[in-house]
């Protein structure tokens, strides 16, 4: 299963979605999809890019920082679907997070990228640190030199969600265990964290490793399932 499986599940929820991707770099999941409109964000395309609007169909670049993107006049359109893959910070993924909620229609879906770190390097939200620290395990496990996962501290942001948000329900994919999927569904009291937001800023590789709960892994198939049942129209 792949992060454009993933993403397509979700559009396919909509008759004629609007799609946003921040952080495109080689376009593998944003070209894979189909929706009816569809709008990348990335400051630093890794593909030679080509913007289409035709037949009420569009394909649109934006070469600039998500920043700069949501200060400017084309942030105004209306989201189903936003995929956030950009920096691997839990600042900047929060405020990208915050971005596209306020650009979502009511009942649309986000997907976050990198949420689950693969080993502690890779929970580093400092690139350079994070390939020294493989760096110096790799010389006693050899193997792990050319381990090129990095997904910083993007984790914190499950923790952020569950505590702060919610009228937000979230579920990482079982079968990938990297991408967290949320949509608008009020969550019950027992589903809240009870962190503090400096607690949450504040939290390492441990507590993913301990907390694995707070993810909320599930089958594609059944969060799917829920996201359709939250939707208007539905019994």
């Amino acid at each position: 299963m792949t992060r454009g499986d993933i993403v397509q599940s979700m559009l396919d929820l909509f008759e004629a979605p609007s799609y946003l991707e921040i952080g495109v770099d080689h376009g593998l999941t944003f070209n894979s999809v189909v929706a009816q409109h569809k709008y990348a964000v990335d400051p630093d395309f890794k593909f030679g890019t080509h913007d289409m609007e035709i037949a009420g169909r569009s394909v649109l670049h934006f070469a600039l920082t998500s920043d700069a993107y949501f200060a400017g006049p084309c942030a105004s359109r209306v989201l189903d679907v936003a995929f956030i893959d950009g920096l691997h910070t839990f600042e900047q993924t929060l405020r990208d997070l915050l971005n596209v909620q306020a650009h979502l229609q009511r009942h649309g879906v986000i997907v976050i990228d990198d949420v689950n770190p693969s080993s502690f390097h890779a929970s580093l939200p400092d690139v350079g640190e994070a390939f020294r620290v493989r760096d110096y395990q790799a010389r006693y496990h050899p193997e792990m030199a050319n381990n090129l996962d990095w997904m910083g501290d993007v984790y914190k942001l499950v923790f952020f969600i569950q505590t702060f948000m919610q009228s937000w329900t979230y579920a990482t994919v079982d079968e990938t265990r990297g991408q967290l999927v949320m949509w608008p569904a009020v969550r019950p009291v027992p589903a809240v964290g009870g962190r503090s937001f400096a607690q949450v800023s504040n939290l390492g590789y441990r507590d993913v490793v301990f907390d694995q709960a707070a993810f909320n892994f599930q089958p594609l198939a059944d969060i799917v399932a829920q996201v359709r049942a939250a939707m208007p129209g539905q019994p």
